[in-house]
């Protein structure tokens, strides 16, 4: 059994809000709850899984509920232009303040991060659904929408070569490409500054998972590592390359098929 370690990290104090919103599932962590200085624990991440577009839409729910969820492609336009305003979606420098800093996750090719947002992107590189094979680790984050159109899906892109944050290419919805999710904030997050840790969203398996307020909404500070659907039925872990290429419904891997690529 894999066994996971913590990190620690103190989060300032948050007033109380009386704005809950009904959960769609069980209640795992209160996002919304008074958050006192203390001492939270979360799930040490390193580019989390790649997932096909069947495993990000399953009606089965790859949130845990609480207002959690897939970004339309509308969210991460919001998110661009809170980072650079009246910026044009191919043509920006918003991806340097959701990269992280230095070359640790990323290839030095000229696209140094400053993480200025605590976004904390990492080039998770992704797979691919023609031959099941994987890419561009380091070198490229794809982010998932939950809206399609034919065989394609719009994707946010955040690579080494440039500062773009890219939004509206589009990748074949059975690659396996990464998913941050979101929540809207409350009004009380939303007077924060952006950039603020919330309190930590916890997955259907019990990983948890750093956060942070930018503009109106919550997202995660780490690309989804989740293994478990809200139902607590297992996400399909494929690991042939000619199964990746004939998958029609959820699957899920790790990079070169290695949990360490996903794990610190």
């Amino acid at each position: 059994m894999l066994t996971v370690t913590s990190h620690k990290i103190a989060l300032p104090s948050q007033p109380q809000t009386t704005e809950r919103p009904a959960y769609l599932g069980r209640p795992v962590i209160d996002a919304f709850a008074v958050v006192s200085p203390a001492i939270v624990d979360y799930t040490p991440l390193k580019y989390g899984a790649l997932y096909n577009w069947y495993a990000a839409t399953d009606v089965r729910g790859i949130s845990s509920g609480g207002g959690w969820g897939v970004p339309s492609i509308v969210e991460f336009n919001l998110l661009l232009q809170i980072i650079e305003p009246n910026a044009d979606a191919n043509n920006n420098e918003a991806g340097k303040s959701l990269k992280e800093l230095g070359f640790v996750y990323w290839d030095e090719n000229g696209g140094l991060g400053n993480n200025v947002f605590e976004f904390n992107g990492r080039g998770a590189g992704n797979r691919l659904y023609g031959d099941g094979s994987f890419s561009l680790l380091k070198n490229i984050l794809y982010l998932y929408t939950n809206s399609k159109t034919s065989d394609f899906v719009p994707i946010a892109t955040l690579n080494s070569y440039n500062d773009i944050f890219n939004i509206g290419d589009v990748v074949n919805f059975k690659n396996g490409n990464s998913i941050r999710l979101f929540r809207p904030a409350t009004l009380t997050e939303q007077l924060q500054a952006d950039g603020t840790p919330c309190a930590n969203y916890t997955g259907n398996d019990g990983k948890v998972y750093r956060t942070v307020k930018i503009g109106i909404h919550v997202w995660l500070a780490d690309n989804l590592c989740e293994t478990e659907f809200l139902t607590g039925e297992a996400i399909p872990i494929v690991t042939e390359n000619s199964a990746w290429a004939g998958l029609r419904n959820a699957g899920m891997c790790y990079y070169n098929n290695d949990i360490t690529n996903a794990l610190e």
